[in-house]
């Protein structure tokens, strides 16, 4: 089972679906919550080292400095990538 869904970035999209199929479940149609398209590759690196793990923007910029993490900022994954090739 797959969803296709529209992405800001990627564009369209088919990811897989729940397998489990509840008759009475609003989770199923989206009901419940929105149906969210995946996120982007480091896309909550930056929030998730600052908020959960107490690091300051320095840190995590000398961290995507050296190669360690990679933080989507503005399409900044997408220029790297663009401009190695």
């Amino acid at each position: 089972m797959a969803l296709e869904m529209d992405h800001s970035v990627a564009g369209h999209v088919i990811v897989p679906a729940h397998p489990a199929k509840y008759s009475r479940s609003p989770i199923a149609d989206g009901s419940f919550a929105p149906l969210l398209p995946p996120p982007m590759l480091g896309e909550h690196t930056e929030e998730t080292l600052i908020n959960l793990l107490g690091m300051t923007s320095d840190e995590v910029d000398k961290l995507e400095d050296e190669g360690i993490v990679s933080c989507w900022r503005d399409s900044s994954i997408v220029k790297r990538a663009q401009s190695a090739a």
